[in-house]
């Protein structure tokens, strides 16, 4: 009847631990379920990422550890359907033309290899490379006959063992060269008397050179360039000693022996003009009579030249 009645208190509680009862009861089964959708997730796109990118970075990196120089002809190749072009055809494209580059530069240094070899084989001199360290790097065959040694067991030995040379009249070691051409980058030349003991314990006379290998100023090694003059040096020792035997029979005769070129100058007196005329050998060769003798007896001398 419009009246306000008291008939006592209301209370609610609002509690979650029965929602969290149940879901501790049902972690679980929800924390599978989730491990099961992500791990199907992640095998999805691990299989993806694998047919689009991982198996094509893989063979990539198989080709580029098998690659060698005589496989550079052959180009990498990726197993994918055709498309239009992507970073992937950009990247092997990259690499083929690298490839092709380098296969053309090695065809290059090949060709540029064998045209040394043919060249260095083709020189009628001994030649010995070395490097900065003098240790052999290449010899040409004529090098390998006089010195005994084949290249293949003289690569990387000191000069100096395979090229042992001495003094022919003091039969003293000559010093290597190596250090003197290393030290000043000037061509060095050895005297004519120069012996090169072969490994056989041979004998050979030669005539060399050893001079700098150079590369825009920087010294690489060392080039020695020898022949074989043993003929040469026996003639011209044989030359040397009949000169002497004939200057020691000339000089022991009791007649006066002179020579002269046909200018009439003085090439040669003996022992018998000296003390005839009392005038030393070394001032009267290159002269002729006029410069040493009074200008009649001069006269009388050249007109005898003349009718000789």
């Amino acid at each position: 009847n419009n009246r306000n009645i008291y008939i006592g208190k209301l209370t609610v509680i609002a509690s979650l631990s029965e929602v969290y009862n149940r879901l501790l009861n049902r972690l679980w089964i929800i924390l599978l379920s989730n491990a099961l959708k992500t791990s199907l997730v992640a095998v999805f796109i691990y299989f993806l990422f694998a047919k689009l990118l991982t198996r094509h970075l893989s063979r990539i990196s198989e080709f580029a550890l098998s690659d060698t120089t005589s496989t550079l002809d052959k180009p990498l190749v990726l197993d994918r359907a055709a498309k239009k072009e992507d970073e992937f055809d950009v990247v092997v494209s990259s690499i083929n033309q690298l490839r092709r580059g380098l296969h053309d530069h090695i065809e290059e240094l090949d060709q540029q290899k064998l045209y040394l070899a043919q060249t260095l084989h083709s020189i009628g001199d001994a030649v010995i490379t070395t490097d900065t360290e003098g240790n052999v790097t290449r010899m040409n065959p004529v090098a390998e006959n006089l010195t005994g040694w084949s290249i293949e067991e003289a690569r990387g030995q000191p000069v100096k063992n395979i090229f042992p040379i001495i003094d022919a009249s003091t039969r003293e070691p000559i010093k290597n060269t190596v250090e003197k051409v290393m030290a000043t980058g000037k061509v060095v030349y050895l005297s004519n008397h120069t012996t090169l003991i072969s490994r056989g314990g041979t004998e050979y006379q030669i005539a060399d050179s050893a001079a700098p290998i150079r590369d825009e100023g920087r010294i690489l090694g060392m080039v020695l360039v020898f022949n074989d003059v043993t003929a040469e040096y026996q003639l011209r020792m044989a030359a040397a000693k009949n000169k002497r035997d004939l200057q020691e029979i000339m000089d022991n005769s009791p007649a006066v022996v002179y020579v002269k070129d046909t200018e009439g100058r003085y090439t040669f007196i003996n022992q018998r003009f000296e003390k005839l005329f009392h005038i030393r050998r070394e001032d009267i060769v290159g002269k002729t009579d006029h410069d040493i003798f009074p200008r009649d007896a001069a006269d009388k001398f050249r007109k005898n030249d003349e009718a000789v």
